[in-house]
């Protein structure tokens, strides 16, 4: 998987540009993706 730079604190907008973007599509059936209670996952 390659890397996800930002400059300055992630925000909703940020995580959800990763999750579809870089996160997705590597993805495989029975893949598990464990998220925290960082509050830019709760969007």
């Amino acid at each position: 998987m390659r890397p996800f730079v930002l400059d300055g604190p992630i925000n909703a907008e940020c995580f959800l540009a990763y999750v579809e973007q870089i996160l997705v599509p590597v993805l495989r059936k029975g893949d598990t993706v464990i998220l925290d209670n960082l509050s830019s996952h709760k969007n």
